[in-house]
């Protein structure tokens, strides 16, 4: 990785593939938070209020860790917070557990589902991948989630313009439609918010960050980084509103509309 990519963007793709795996990877989470108020109105909640607090955010925070050399969630709640800081540690650790709960059983769930793999080999594989990583240590992290996210982004490019050739005209006729619902802003807000609460899971990602035109450009990129394969997969599922709003795994029913759960 080059310097400019460490400092620049390095962030971004790290918070992108955090906020992916137990977020909106399956799309029900997109479907929860904007779908639901409408295609339209469901874009402009992922637009303005998510991706434009968690850049705003972003900047603040990668200043504050550059500042004060707090490159780990501790030292920078014990920087912020001082004594209180451990309030933050509980609510991670539960969320850590949640998140691990989560797409350990995806994983299971998937393999079985598509390839016919005992459940177990999913949730096992999963979290002997995640201890190698965390064993090998921060440099190895960084990698693979780097080169994790540019796979991702792959994807999601890929799914949507597969998604487009096959259902572009109710794509378009349901972001034509222009439908709005009442609470947009404020969803569009709680989603942003509970995206934060994420950033200081990746703080050893801003490392490198010498400057503070350095924090602050990668803190504003942080934002449409993790936000844009999340607009396109929003994109991609609007074509099958309302009746998507019902499934409980979007983004298996759009992979059986195509004719392939494999991809």
């Amino acid at each position: 990785m080059t310097s400019w990519f460490r400092r620049y963007l390095l962030p971004g793709f790290v918070f992108q593939s955090i906020i992916i795996a137990g977020g909106y990877g399956t799309g029900r989470e997109l479907v929860e938070f904007f779908l639901r108020f409408g295609p339209l109105g469901g874009l402009l909640g992922m637009l303005l209020p998510s991706m434009l607090l968690v850049s705003l955010t972003s900047m603040a925070s990668f200043e504050f860790v550059r500042a004060f050399g707090t490159y780990d969630y501790r030292t920078f709640f014990q920087r912020l917070l001082g004594r209180g800081w451990f309030v933050y540690e509980i609510g991670f650790l539960c969320a850590v557990l949640l998140i691990l709960a989560v797409i350990g059983s995806a994983a299971g769930s998937f393999l079985l589902e598509t390839f016919g793999l005992p459940y177990w080999v999913g949730v096992v594989g999963l979290l002997v991948t995640i201890g190698f990583l965390v064993f090998k240590g921060t440099g190895t992290i960084e990698r693979f989630f780097s080169g994790w996210s540019f796979l991702l982004y792959g994807v999601y490019i890929f799914f949507f313009a597969w998604s487009i050739s096959r259902f572009g005209g109710s794509i378009g006729a349901a972001l034509a439609s222009g439908e709005v619902r009442e609470g947009w802003a404020l969803s569009g807000f709680r989603y942003g918010v509970l995206q934060l609460s994420l950033v200081p899971a990746m703080l050893f990602a801003t490392r490198h960050i010498r400057r503070r035109r350095e924090a602050l450009w990668a803190g504003a990129l942080t934002g449409p980084i993790a936000m844009i394969p999340a607009i396109l997969f929003f994109v991609a599922m609007s074509g099958q509103y309302p009746g998507i709003l019902d499934r409980p795994v979007p983004a298996n029913h759009l992979l059986e509309l195509l004719g392939s759960r494999g991809f």
